[in-house]
């Protein structure tokens, strides 16, 4: 038989811990309690931020669901940052380095107080790789619950219907200021309306959104925890079975090393291209690989590129995560993706049945019950619009009468064929994400890019930091003919995201911008012709330093080949012989100089 407290038994067993169990009765356990097993419950609440202000009454019901089923449960927090709020500041530079703080502080808190378990309650962008991180190091039995995305926001912009708005429409919305598109009132109303006031993950399927997709189809979550919106019914759900899921996999001793196989990573880099996910993933998984002893490489993500990318969500398509919550959410994603056999539903999760177990039961049920309730509403809301109690000519935040929105759920109910586009006609008939390499990035670079064409080239402008770069914009020094490129972002600084520039450059040239490369990230939000995660300018290897206003880019998608279009003695030239200046790190000492002095590069996820 399985010893369910075989870690807390150190500390609440032994003759010999006498202050371990001191401190413990002081918290309010009896004796009884000594032989509990204990279970952490780690999430990134923080008040400052919306994606993770919510998260401690998850926490708190977590904790209920653990007391009920005869267990400990221990809350605790860690450290986050907003990657929205950061965005073009130097606060930026600390998002990545997040990541390596959070899975530290969560295995430091269960390794050092013994906990049996771990329930981790992630919610923006590096919370989730960074919790994933911890349990693959822990190795054990442990699950986590997402935090849940953002619903969307309707306002009035003047047309015949409402204007979808969220986090990215704020960011969009410099650039069409500056080219005059909208005035300084109209984006005051963008930017005051981006975000719902009932908080979650951003809405589209940037970063956070994509990591928990993944996530959820490692089998490391609940079926829909990924889809399940910030404090619906549906998540408190998720928090309300944790204990018994806690419970089983402590009984039946299921660590994250008897879940998370090569074909889970194979899984979730399918996922990612269908999905139209963030490149972020990319490094996050590489990352995650190291920590759990697989061995992925940047190879293994080309050998799917040919997957084609089906979903219609932002930020290059239509909808946002709460439009597929609505639809059923992220398990009938993968049940229909298992039935096209591009996810192997063999794999093994959290509940201790496979992928495949999870969603055909889940879906069954969630569909029984779904069903019957939203037929009741309609036929309520239908009865009373036909006696005239509900004036069905009413506007509703959709930018539809409620008449209107009951005939589509109709039809819209269980059915993700709006989102999730047919295998023969889809968004993208290949992967968005694609490794390149070249004379400017030898060991590969990562390129997102949603159009189908295969070749773009074009005059090289360039900035050596974000603040340049949205002046010259604001200076319409810019055209389309130019590849901007903003240098000096790389590891070394923290490799900061680059959503502010993209997110302007849309604004400023619509969906047919420039394109943009750099050293640093681009945000699970940028969309465009882009190409991140060259070589990190500060370091010697480098040709960024080296390029010049006026060279000649060209990306070549057919071979995946990005280069500057100068003769090879010509780059030995300039890398030997030109005086280049570099400017200054932003820091020279404290958490993001100490790990840009230790960081590794694109090729093992950024590790250190």
């Amino acid at each position: 038989m399985t010893l369910l407290n075989r870690f807390s038994r150190k500390l609440t067993s032994q003759f010999e811990r006498g202050g371990s169990q001191a401190m413990l009765y002081a918290l309010g356990l009896d004796k009884a309690d000594m032989g509990k097993p204990q279970i952490g419950i780690g999430s990134v609440w923080y008040e400052g931020n919306p994606c993770n202000s919510k998260l401690n009454e998850l926490s708190t019901a977590c904790k209920d669901s653990i007391s009920n089923t005869k267990m400990i449960g221990f809350q605790f927090n860690t450290v986050g940052v907003s990657d929205g709020m950061t965005m073009g500041t130097t606060g930026m530079n600390y998002s990545l380095p997040s990541r390596k703080l959070i899975a530290d502080s969560v295995e430091t808190m269960v390794y050092a107080h013994h906990y049996d378990g771990f329930v981790g309650i992630p919610s923006c962008d590096k919370n989730l790789p960074g919790m994933a991180m911890a349990m693959f190091r822990l190795n054990r039995p442990g699950m986590l619950i997402y935090g849940g995305s953002m619903r969307p926001n309707f306002i009035d912009t003047g047309g015949d219907t409402l204007e979808k708005v969220d986090i990215v429409s704020s960011f969009e919305s410099y650039g069409q200021y500056l080219k005059g598109d909208i005035t300084a009132d109209e984006r005051d109303n963008i930017i005051q309306n981006a975000c719902n006031k009932q908080c979650g993950s951003c809405a589209g399927l940037y970063t956070a959104n994509t990591m928990a997709s993944i996530l959820e189809v490692m089998g490391l979550m609940l079926p829909n925890s990924s889809s399940n919106l910030s404090l619906s019914s549906e998540k408190f759900k998720e928090c309300a079975v944790s204990g018994n899921i806690m419970m089983n996999l402590l009984i039946e001793d299921i660590k994250p090393s008897d879940i998370v196989t090569t074909e889970s990573f194979n899984n979730a880099i399918k996922m990612l291209y269908i999905l139209g996910g963030s490149s972020n993933a990319i490094i996050h998984l590489l990352a995650m690989a190291r920590e759990i002893d697989i061995d992925l490489t940047l190879d293994d993500f080309s050998k799917f590129e040919d997957t084609p990318v089906l979903a219609n969500m932002k930020p290059h398509g239509e909808f946002v995560m709460y439009d597929l919550y609505l639809r059923g959410g992220m398990s009938c994603v993968i049940e229909h993706l298992i039935n096209l056999d591009i996810i192997n539903g063999d794999c093994m999760t959290i509940t201790g049945k496979t992928l495949s177990e999870n969603v055909k039961l889940f879906n069954s049920i969630r569909l029984k019950n779904t069903t019957y309730l939203q037929d009741g509403v309609s036929l309520l809301m239908r009865g009373a619009i036909d006696n005239g109690i509900i004036n069905g000519s009413r506007m509703t935040p959709t930018g539809k009468t409620i008449e209107e929105n009951i005939m589509e759920g109709d039809y819209k109910r269980n059915d993700i064929t709006s989102i999730i586009m047919d295998i023969n006609t889809p968004f993208k008939s290949d992967s968005h994400l694609k490794i390149l390499r070249g004379n400017i990035a030898p060991d590969g670079c990562i390129s997102k890019i949603n159009s189908d064409d295969v070749s773009f080239s074009g005059s090289l402008i360039c900035f050596d930091s974000e603040g340049e770069m949205l002046e010259a914009l604001g200076g319409h020094l810019i055209t389309r003919e130019h590849v901007v490129l903003i240098r000096y972002q790389g590891e070394t600084t923290g490799c900061p995201e680059m959503l502010e520039p993209t997110s302007a450059l849309v604004g400023y040239f619509g969906d047919n911008p420039p394109p943009l490369i750099t050293d640093g990230r681009f945000s699970g939000g940028s969309k465009g012709i882009l190409v991140a995660n060259l070589p990190d300018a500060y370091k010697e290897d480098s040709i960024l330093p080296y390029l010049i206003n006026g060279d000649i880019i060209e990306l070549d998608m057919e071979h995946k080949r990005i280069n500057v279009v100068l003769d090879e003695q010509v780059i030995i030239n300039r890398t030997t012989c030109m005086d280049i200046c570099k400017p200054d790190l932003p820091f020279k000492r404290g958490y993001v100089a100490e790990f840009g002095r230790h960081v590794g590069g694109l090729g093992d996820g950024y590790i250190t």
